[in-house]
C-alpha cells in the first residue's frame, strides 16, 4: 500500500465545521449555486478511494451549499440545504458503489444516516455528518479492493495528474513508469475504475481547463497547451464534446 493511501486510511480526524464555513466564506466558495463541476470531481475521487482528495472537494461544495449562516438562516433555508445535503449522500452513495463497494452495506448504512440528517437542527450537524459519510463510503470502497490493483491504480493517477500537461503522455509512458505492461494497465483502468485510460486522462485535462479558463485571461490556444493539448482546434472539439459548449462560451457564461 503506498504512504498517500495509508495516510488516507489512518487520517480520520475531523475538522471543525465552523472553520469549515469560515474558510470557505474567506475563499468565496459561499454562495446558493451549486458547483456540478465539483461534483463530478468528487465522484472520481470516490471512485478512485482518495480520501484526502474527496474530502479536499467536499468541503468547496459544502461551502456552496450550506451557504447561510446559522444568525441569520430561516426554516425554509435550514430545509432547503438538508434536502441538497441528502442529494449529495445519494451522489457519493451511487459513487461508493460504482467504486467497488457493496451495494447492501450501503443501504444499510443510508437507512442509518437518513435518521441522523432528519434530527439535524444545526448547519454544524450537517457539515459533520456528510464529512463522516464520505469517510464511512471510502471504508466500503477499500474493504472491496484487490489491494496490489488499488496500489497500482493509485500510483497511476498521481503520475498522470503529476505530467498531464505533457503532450506525449501515453498509456505506455505511464505503465512503465509503475512497472507493469499498457496492457495490464489498460485492464486495470476497466476493472477497478470502470473507465478507459484515455477517459481518465481526458477528464483531468478538462477539469484543469475548466479552472484555467475560469481564473486566468489565457487565451483558448495557451489553455490547450497547459494542459497537454498541441492542437488547439482538436482541444476545442474535445471541449465542446464533453461539456457541450466551446471553451470561449463556457468562460462567458461560467
Amino acid at each position: 500500500m503506498s504512504r498517500a493511501q495509508a495516510e488516507n486510511g489512518s487520517d480520520n480526524r475531523q475538522p471543525s465545521a465552523d472553520s469549515e464555513l469560515r474558510d470557505a466564506s474567506r475563499a468565496g466558495l459561499l454562495g446558493p449555486r451549486y458547483p456540478y463541476d465539483k461534483e463530478r470531481e468528487l465522484i472520481g475521487l470516490v471512485k478512485l478511494g482518495d480520501r484526502t482528495g474527496a474530502r479536499e472537494i467536499l468541503n468547496e461544495i459544502l461551502g456552496s451549499i450550506l451557504y447561510c449562516h446559522e444568525d441569520y438562516c430561516t426554516d425554509r433555508d435550514f430545509e432547503i440545504m438538508k434536502a441538497r445535503t441528502l442529494e449529495l449522500m445519494v451522489v457519493l452513495s451511487r459513487a461508493a458503489v460504482e467504486g467497488g463497494a457493496s451495494l447492501d452495506k450501503l443501504l444499510g448504512l443510508n437507512f442509518t444516516y437518513l435518521q441522523q440528517l432528519g434530527e439535524s437542527q444545526r448547519m454544524e450537524e450537517l457539515w459533520v455528518w456528510l464529512v463522516q459519510i464520505l469517510d464511512r463510503f471510502l471504508d466500503t470502497v477499500y474493504e472491496s479492493r484487490n489491494i496490489e490493483n488499488f496500489r497500482l491504480i493509485d500510483d497511476a493517477v498521481k503520475y498522470m495528474r503529476k505530467h498531464f500537461c505533457d503532450h506525449d503522455l501515453s498509456l505506455g509512458r505511464v505503465a512503465a513508469a509503475i512497472h507493469v505492461s499498457p496492457f495490464y494497465l489498460s485492464h486495470l483502468f476497466r476493472d477497478e475504475l470502470g473507465t478507459t485510460f484515455i477517459a481518465y486522462l481526458t477528464e483531468v485535462r478538462l477539469e484543469e481547463a475548466k479552472k484555467l479558463l475560469r481564473d486566468t485571461s489565457l487565451t483558448v490556444s495557451q489553455v490547450s497547451d497547459r494542459v497537454g493539448y498541441s492542437d488547439a482546434s482538436y482541444f476545442s472539439r474535445v471541449f465542446k464534446k464533453h461539456e457541450k459548449v466551446t471553451p470561449a462560451r463556457f468562460r462567458r457564461e461560467f
